[in-house]
């Protein structure tokens, strides 16, 4: 007799840009219809959010992008970081998946 169990896990997907929300829909789909809790995070980024409600897929965005200058990458990254620590910790993702 064989026995199948079935662990629903709780994962999160950090979305970033068009190109991930493409390669990434297939697999929240599928995972969302199997039952399993999904989380999917951005940033402000306007290509990546129009994509986004075009493939119907719900965005939680935190932080944004940091434009050309070093200084100011860095810093929205860290602030990003920040804003995302107490999200996630809410969340308890089982499994991560980022580009």
């Amino acid at each position: 007799m064989i026995y199948y169990v079935f662990i629903l896990l709780r994962i999160w997907f950090d979305i970033l840009t068009p190109k991930q929300i493409m390669f990434f829909k297939y697999f929240v789909d599928m995972l969302k219809e199997n039952d399993h809790e999904i989380l999917c995070t951005g940033r402000e980024y306007r290509e990546a959010k129009e994509l986004a409600k075009i493939k119907k897929i719900n965005i939680q965005t935190v932080g944004k992008h940091g434009g050309d200058n070093k200084y100011e990458k860095l810093n929205t990254s860290t602030e990003r970081a920040f804003l995302l620590s107490s999200l996630i910790n809410s969340f308890n993702p089982d499994l991560t998946v980022s580009f």
